[in-house]
């Protein structure tokens, strides 16, 4: 079968971290049943939210999904860096650490 594996607030969003159907019935709209079954239990106005495998890419248009163009990813030890003037997190540590003193 299949198993679809998601983290939500019922409300807003629902991040599908894993959609997965057995190769044997692929094709068969395991996978469509199972995104259609977390629909079921969210607000309305809540959105599904994924990323698709490269592999995985064509199916997702094919069933009513639509590309978002404001996804972005970052490996677990990319630095990420500050913008400019924004507060520096070690600072305003130092300054909690003194204001509880």
């Amino acid at each position: 079968m299949g198993v679809a594996r998601v983290l939500t607030d019922f409300v807003y969003c629902a991040y599908v971290s894993d959609l997965a159907v057995d190769t044997c019935q692929q094709g068969q709209g395991v996978g469509t049943e199972l995104l259609r079954q977390v629909q079921s239990r969210l607000h309305p106005d809540a959105k599904l939210i994924l990323l698709a495998a490269p592999s995985a890419e064509a199916y997702y248009p094919k069933i009513g999904m639509t590309p978002h163009p404001s996804a972005w990813v970052a490996g677990a030890k990319s630095p990420l860096t500050r913008q400019q003037g924004e507060p520096n997190a070690d600072a305003q540590t130092r300054k909690s650490e003194a204001a509880e003193k």
